[in-house]
């Protein structure tokens, strides 16, 4: 007989602790809700009512009924405007359009119906702001124009997250990690959650996310929870931050956008001014950007048996988003501590060329550099005088040096987003994100010992939303391949000091 695998029979272990638990917790989810009250013209609650909730970008409908508390709720309801209608026997049907859902907020539409036929119809629109008043969390929503038009710094969409109160970039040995560094709170940054479509993205090295998408056209919304947010999302002590990605809809869109900075357009600032600078550094960056998305037509086997391809309508839709980012200096690399001239002198005073092999592959290796500022001695210890006896041998001065020297960093991502509706009952979807960096990070102004610093990350995505029944929902998100790889190889175009 056949030994089911142990991971098989804890995967069925886990499927059904899920679906026997769902009827005894609350909903838990990154995307958005749409709740509410049913209610006749004197306030009365009416059950049994029909609710249907449309995404006007997608047509993807989903249903359900009110109890007999005259209340309705739909869960893990994706992003974007929706138009919710509300018909029950005996009253004239009520449609509310533009309802905007946001991501970890709860959308309350109640409705008031009218006496009147069923065929009949009212038509309103919902306001435009979104107050959460069914959890006591704190935080902010920032929607796809505001992360559009805000100004971001260093094209971060987490940066955002600093106009929200409680919200700093903190100081001192703090700062430690990547660049979307917060304090939120007074807590340390390494207490922040970070999350990309409601999935771990935490670099659990060096503290911040792990992949980071900075193309603008390719966020859907930014979501910061400061306190007070549900057990869902544990693990953070500090703030939860997360990204959402665009999804396709049954229309095709795109963008293209350019980006160029440059130190013409800056101003020089106090660091710069007190070393000495009576000019920016020469640069210049160009972001290059793009994207598309629309219905995803897909094959199908007909009766006989040939296969030809849906429009994709109402059912599969995509989203690609591509970016290159090209940076170019010639900015100073340093500073670097080297020998000074009378450093140099001791060294060869102490050991003369030939006599000590590491000291000659030293002096190589630095070629004519020599300290500058910031003077410094290292002592070089004892050692044997030739007689036999053990005499100290003195220190070598040091100093600082940087050298100028043409660098370029190149940063390429891309993100890929499939979303499938099979039926009522079940939607899936993938999505995936792919980054690769390469920045010159000297170490030295040799060319065996200058090094760059190259990183990837990719984030792998499946979801699915199964509506087991009008009052239960279970959403599934698992992410089965993440990764966060840098290394710092020796660069092959390394400058040297001439």
């Amino acid at each position: 007989m056949n030994r089911i695998p142990s991971y098989v029979s804890f995967l069925a272990a886990a499927v059904f602790v899920i679906v026997l638990g769902a009827p005894f917790v609350s909903a838990q989810t990154s995307r958005g809700t749409i709740a509410g009250t049913v209610s006749d013209p004197n306030g009365a609650v009416v059950s049994g009512a029909n609710v249907e909730i449309v995404n006007k970008a997608t047509n993807v409908s989903r249903t359900s009924a009110t109890n007999s508390s005259g209340y309705y709720r739909f869960d893990a309801v994706e992003l974007g405007e929706y138009d919710v209608k509300v018909a029950a026997t005996g009253f004239k049907t009520l449609t509310t359009t533009s309802v905007k859902v946001s991501a970890n907020l709860t959308t309350d539409i109640d409705a008031r119906l009218e006496i009147g036929a069923e065929s009949a119809s009212v038509e309103v629109t919902a306001d435009a702001e979104v107050l959460q008043t069914t959890e006591p969390v704190r935080g902010g929503n920032f929607s796809t124009r505001q992360v559009q038009n805000l100004p971001l710094a260093g094209l971060n969409p987490y940066d955002l997250g600093r106009l929200l109160p409680g919200v700093v970039s903190p100081s001192g040995s703090s700062t430690f990690g990547n660049d979307s560094q917060f304090s939120v709170n007074g807590q340390r940054p390494r207490a922040n959650n970070y999350l990309i479509d409601g999935t771990e993205n935490n670099d659990i090295s060096v503290t911040g996310p792990a992949s980071q998408i900075n193309n603008e056209d390719a966020v859907q919304e930014v979501s910061l929870q400061t306190g007070l947010f549900s057990a869902e999302f544990g693990r953070a002590g500090g703030g939860v931050f997360n990204l959402v990605t665009k999804a396709g809809t049954n229309d095709f869109h795109g963008s293209l956008r350019w980006l160029y900075f440059s130190q013409k357009f800056n101003a020089l600032t106090n660091g710069q001014r007190l070393a000495g600078l009576t000019r920016p550094a020469v640069f210049n960056e160009n972001v290059f950007s793009g994207t598309i998305g629309g219905p995803l037509p897909l094959p199908r086997f007909g009766d006989k048996g040939g296969p030809y391809f849906t429009s994709g309508r109402d059912k599969t839709f995509f989203f690609f988003g591509l970016q290159y980012d090209r940076f170019r200096t010639s900015a100073s690399f340093g500073p670097f501590r080297v020998p000074t001239v009378n450093g140099v002198n001791q060294l060869r005073a102490l050991f003369p060329a030939g006599t000590n092999a590491r000291v000659d592959l030293y002096l190589d290796a630095i070629g004519s550099a020599r300290g500058l500022t910031t003077l410094q001695t290292i002592a070089l210890g004892t050692g044997p005088d030739g007689f036999g006896n053990v005499v100290p041998r003195g220190s070598v001065e040091t100093g600082l040096i940087g050298f100028p020297a043409s660098s370029q960093t190149n940063v390429r991502q891309y993100v890929f987003r499939i979303d499938h509706r099979i039926n009522d009952r079940h939607q899936i979807g993938i999505r995936y994100l792919d980054d690769d960096t390469v920045v010159p990070n000297a170490a030295m102004n040799s060319p065996g010992f200058t090094r760059d610093f190259t990183g990837n990350s990719r984030n792998l995505l499946f979801t699915h939303t199964w509506v087991i029944k009008s009052n239960i929902t279970n959403e599934l998100r698992v992410s089965p391949y993440g990764l966060i790889n840098f290394d710092f190889p020796i660069s092959p175009d390394a400058p040297a000091l001439v």
